[in-house]
């Protein structure tokens, strides 16, 4: 009689996260982009909108003021949401449910950028958008 092999079975949890990301725009119609600095683990270089996760029993709103403060130093004024979107996305061996929001909003005070990021920019025109932003802020301007 042959024994049985325990087979361990790989499970790939599947978990929520919430991602905020701002549109924030001057009187001259253009939209502040962040660069994310070497202090990150993904995208060093790359630029994108203020936000970020959310955290836990977070609300969307709550934590895209949190994000807009902690990366830019500044409130958030006249704030609105202009789009939901969920999908899958697999990230680093697991799969999760994503929620991305996105919201328009002024800002209020002076910019000043936390160690995640090292530069900022308004910048106006989807060419340039599509060559620069992050994956994830492409999906908020262009999805």
């Amino acid at each position: 009689m042959q024994a049985k092999k325990k087979v361990k079975k790989s499970r790939k949890s599947k978990r929520f996260v919430l991602i905020v990301e701002a549109i924030v725009s001057d009187p001259k119609g253009r939209v502040l982009v962040l660069k994310r600095s070497k202090n990150n683990t993904i995208y060093v270089g790359k630029w994108q909108f203020p936000g970020g996760k959310g955290e836990s029993g977070e609300s969307a709103r709550t934590a895209i003021k949190r994000e807009v403060f902690e990366e830019t130093g500044c409130k958030c004024a006249s704030l609105k949401q202009i789009k939901k979107v969920t999908f899958s996305e697999y990230f680093r061996g697991q799969t999760s449910t994503v929620e991305l929001v996105s919201f328009s909003c002024k800002l209020k005070g002076r910019i000043t950028l936390s160690e995640d990021h090292c530069a900022y920019k308004f910048v106006k025109g989807n060419g340039i958008l599509k060559r620069i932003l992050a994956p994830i802020s492409r999906k908020v301007f262009f999805d």
